[in-house]
């Protein structure tokens, strides 16, 4: 009677992340198959989200920007923090990082970045962090959303957006001066006629 004992390893490559699977495993003979092992369940571990999308900074006081972005629009997992980094162009101050905390989940996020040097120019990012399930206290970083360069003046209007900044929001703006001057257009016309019919 054959003793031997042999120990088979493979690896799946095709599992997502954060996803529960059910593995047994079968023996196969040439006339027959045996029995199915007991069934293992076991999750994958989480990935790096996508990167934020940074939609809004805004000049909020003397040294102050407001910050707004949007989660990451593919994540496995529930974002942990975000990290706003802020690099000196002109190299007047060092680089720095702001940790927010997530306490919930939200589409929108909003952080206030404050002793800032008038007068200095910044590129901004944002990346979003999310914990590992089989190694906790290991964090997967996302990309950093494109950078945002800022300028900071000492001449703030609290109500008023830089312009300087290139903001994404600023796509969807051809769009709606296209509605807004065809509005007026259609609007000017229709006055016009009842001024020349009557």
């Amino acid at each position: 009677m054959n003793t031997s004992r042999y120990i088979y390893a493979c690896s799946f490559h095709f599992t997502a992340p954060y996803t529960k699977y059910r593995f047994m495993i079968r023996a196969f003979t040439k006339r027959r198959e045996g029995p199915a092992s007991e069934t293992l369940v076991v999750i994958t571990d989480t990935e790096a989200p996508s990167p934020p999308r940074v939609t809004n900074i805004t000049c909020h006081g003397v040294n102050e920007l407001l910050v707004e972005w949007r989660r990451p629009e593919i994540t496995f997992d529930n974002v942990k923090f975000y990290r706003i980094y802020l690099t000196s162009i002109d190299g007047l101050r060092s680089n720095q990082e702001l940790t927010v905390e997530v306490m919930n989940e939200t589409l929108r996020y909003v952080a206030y970045l404050s002793n800032l040097t008038t007068n200095s120019r910044y590129d901004l990012s944002v990346a979003a962090f999310v914990e590992s399930h089989l190694r906790p206290g290991v964090f997967y970083k996302s990309q950093n959303s494109p950078s945002r360069r800022v300028y900071v003046d000492l001449e703030c209007d609290p109500h008023q957006a830089f312009s300087k900044v290139p903001y994404e929001i600023f796509e969807y703006n051809a769009g709606i001066m296209v509605g807004i001057i065809a509005t007026v257009s259609i609007l000017v016309s229709i006055i016009l006629l009842f001024l020349v019919c009557k």
